[in-house]
C-alpha cells in the first residue's frame, strides 16, 4: 500500500531522460556501453575475463578485475545519483544489469567468495549518511547467495577523489590509506571487492594488497564502470 501511494504521488522518473516509470528506463539501459573486453589492471592490456596476467602476478597482487560498462552516458549519471541520493530502486536495477551481463555470461570467476565494498573515510561516510559501494555489494551478495562482510577494511585517511587527479597522482593518492579492521580474520578466504567506478584501478589494488598481506586467498575486483 505504501509503495502504491508513493508511486501515485511521487512517480519514478528516469534519472537520465526524465521518462516516467523507472529510475533508469529500458531505453537508457539499452544505451549503456557494456564492456566486451576486460583488461589486466597491472599492465593495462586486454586479458581473458579481466584476469591478471601470470607474468604480472605477485604475492599481494589483485587476481583480476571486471567492469560492467564504460563511464559515460546513462551509467555516468547513474553512478552520480548512487553517490549522492541513495535510491534503492536504482541499486536494484543496476544489480540486475550486473548479473545479466556479467554473472550469467560467466565473466565472474566461479569460486565462492565473500563480497565487500570499498570503505569510505568514516567522517565522509557519516556526512553523506551511507557508503554506496557497501550498499551495492550487500545487494549483490544477497542476490547471488554469497556472504557479505563490510567489517574487513577501513580507510584511515581522507583523500581526494581519483577523478580530480592526474594519472600520476592517482597512483600514489591511495597508497597506505586502507588497513585491516581490528579483529578481522581474512586468512584463507577469497574476496570480491566492489566499487562503483574504476579509474586506474589503484583502489582495488590497494585493498587487495591489504587483504593478501593478512593471508587472504584470491581477491578480485568488480566495478559498475571504468573510465578506460
Amino acid at each position: 500500500m505504501l509503495n502504491l501511494f508513493l508511486d501515485l504521488f511521487f512517480p519514478k522518473k528516469c534519472i537520465n531522460c526524465g521518462r516516467f516509470g523507472n529510475y533508469l528506463c529500458d531505453y537508457c539501459q539499452r544505451k549503456i556501453s557494456f564492456l566486451k573486453i576486460q583488461k589486466c589492471l597491472i599492465c593495462e592490456r586486454p586479458s581473458i575475463g579481466g584476469m591478471t596476467h601470470p607474468r604480472c602476478n605477485g604475492k599481494y597482487t589483485l587476481d583480476g578485475a571486471i567492469s560492467l560498462a564504460k563511464f559515460d552516458g546513462s551509467m555516468r549519471k547513474a553512478i552520480h545519483v548512487l553517490k549522492y541520493r541513495r535510491i534503492s530502486d536504482l541499486t536494484q536495477t543496476l544489480t540486475d544489469l550486473m548479473l545479466e551481463n556479467l554473472w550469467r555470461q560467466k565473466q565472474i570467476p566461479e569460486f565462492e567468495f565473500i563480497i565487500t565494498g570499498v570503505p569510505m573515510f568514516p567522517k565522509k561516510e557519516n556526512q553523506r549518511g551511507f557508503n554506496q559501494a557497501a550498499i551495492f555489494a550487500k545487494e549483490l551478495a544477497k542476490q547471488v547467495g554469497f556472504e557479505f562482510n563490510d567489517q574487513l577494511l577501513v580507510k584511515v585517511k581522507n583523500t581526494k577523489a581519483q577523478m580530480e587527479l592526474s594519472e600520476k597522482e592517482r597512483k600514489t593518492n591511495l597508497r597506505g590509506v586502507f588497513k585491516l579492521k581490528s579483529g578481522a580474520n581474512v586468512a584463507g578466504c577469497d574476496f570480491l571487492i566492489f566499487d562503483d567506478l574504476r579509474t586506474t584501478g589503484t583502489t582495488l589494488k590497494e585493498c587487495a594488497h591489504v587483504l593478501k598481506r593478512a593471508g587472504a586467498g584470491k581477491v578480485w575486483g568488480l566495478t559498475l564502470a571504468a573510465t578506460n
